[in-house]
This record gives C-alpha cells, structure tokens and sequence, in this order.
C-alpha cells in the first residue's frame, strides 16, 4: 500500500476498509502516520492482542462459530429473510472471492489497546447491528480506545452492511470523508 500511495504522488491518504481490511489499514496508519488523513474501519476484528480482547472475542465465537454457513455468520437475519436476490448474488460472490488458500500477510504494527490510543487521525468505526463477528459492544470496546473515532451501528445490517444497507452506509461514510476536507 505505501509503495502504491507513493507511485500514485499521494501526500495523504483517506483509508477505508472492511473486515480483515482494517487489520491491514490499522498496520498502515500506524507505521506511516504522516501519510494517511482519516480512517474508516468497518466490521473488523482489527487483530486487537490484547487479553481483555481476544477473551471478550471467544466468547462471542464458540469453536462451532466457524462451522456455520457464511451467510449466516456475515449477513443479517432480516437480509437473509427479506432479499432472497441479494443473498444469492452474495453467495454467489462470496465462493468466488476465495478460490484458493488464503494469503495473510504478517502485520507489522500488531494492534493493541495501547497503539490504538496513540492514533490521532479522525476515525470512523461502523458495524451492523446484527453482526456476530463485530457486534456493537465490541465495536464501543474497540472506541473506548480510539479517542477520535466516532461510531455508527447500521440498523438490520450484520457484518456487510456496505452490501445490506448500501444507502445508509454511503450516506454514513461520504458525511465522513466530506468532514475531512
């Protein structure tokens, strides 16, 4: 990433990012603070370390968490009922997305309670009410320690809600971005 931000002559950048994305957009704004101007992070665990953290965590996901269908871990009881469409196109995309092995590259900040506080950067955090990987008590746990992140829980929207609600989540984020400029 920051050797794309550096090709493309890109003084700061706005991060956006979803899911496993934000564990590599925090990696990002934390080595290179100077380079980024604003934050989004949406439904991600953020690969947060710390004890308090990875127990609240297991708690939320017993070992037969990761057995369940997909859909039903990402996407929201009322989307699954009520778009019969959109959550055949999701299904449809979601089996595309990894036709492989998965490559997870190694985080060079690892986040912490303690790093997060040291993020300066206007920060938006956003999950679904309905998400069971980033509920939003856990989403208020990851803000307690941003001090300059602002929370939004989109109403019947699990852990896409960029995919569920389009609408409420572009509206939420552009407001966003236009406050950083």
């Amino acid at each position: 990433m920051h050797r794309l931000i550096g090709h493309l002559a890109l003084d700061t950048v706005d991060l956006v990012a979803a899911a496993q994305g934000g564990f590599y957009a925090l990696d990002y704004v934390l080595a290179h603070p100077g380079k980024v101007r604003s934050i989004a992070i949406v439904s991600s665990l953020m690969g947060i370390t710390d004890a308090d953290y990875v127990a609240a965590n297991a708690r939320l996901r017993p070992e037969f968490f990761a057995k369940l269908p997909h859909d039903f871990q990402e996407l929201s009881p009322s989307y699954r009922a009520g778009d019969p469409d959109g959550l055949a196109a999701w299904r449809q995309l979601t089996h595309a997305a990894v036709p492989g092995q998965r490559i997870t590259p190694k985080l060079k900040q690892p986040p912490t309670w303690a790093r997060l506080e040291s993020i300066e950067h206007p920060t938006l955090l956003m999950t679904g009410d309905s998400d069971l990987y980033v509920p939003p008590s856990l989403l208020r746990m990851q803000a307690a320690h941003m001090p300059h992140a602002e929370v939004h829980i989109v109403r019947e929207a699990g852990h896409s809600p960029y995919w569920e609600q389009p609408v409420v989540f572009n509206r939420i984020l552009l407001a966003f971005l236009a406050k950083q400029r």
